[in-house]
């Protein structure tokens, strides 16, 4: 391979490793301070509970939403062959990641940070 297909190929693949990477690393090491990296909002620190729940769920995304990126990739580059498709969706990923997890805080925690109960 050529320097020419190498660059070729990491526009396609590039986003979505990274993505993945960063979602691997945080889910298999999670941020342990609340104040330092990780999934940080409003809802998020109030309570080391709302903490770990928001940066496990926020990296799993990231996880699927990195594999679901190369997986684009893949298609874009044997049979489209336009580059556009994964890095917008990768691009797009991010952000919803974001309100997914918010909307899980939502419904999981009270404004207070406490557990809801469970519907029977």
């Amino acid at each position: 391979m050529n320097a020419i297909n190498l660059y070729t190929m990491a526009k396609f693949f590039i986003l979505g490793i990274c993505i993945l990477v960063v979602g691997v690393h945080y889910r298999i090491f999670p941020p342990k301070e609340k104040y330092g990296l990780g999934y940080r909002s409003s809802r998020s620190t109030l309570n080391r509970d709302t903490w770990d729940s928001a940066n496990k769920y926020a990296f799993s995304l990231l996880i699927g939403a990195g594999c679901f990126t190369l997986f684009l990739g893949f298609l874009s580059y044997f049979l489209v062959k336009d580059p556009r498709l994964p890095n917008t969706f990768g691009i797009i990923s991010i952000p919803l990641t974001f309100i997914a997890t918010e909307y899980f805080l939502r419904n999981v925690f009270d404004k207070k940070g406490n557990r809801r109960k469970k519907k029977e």
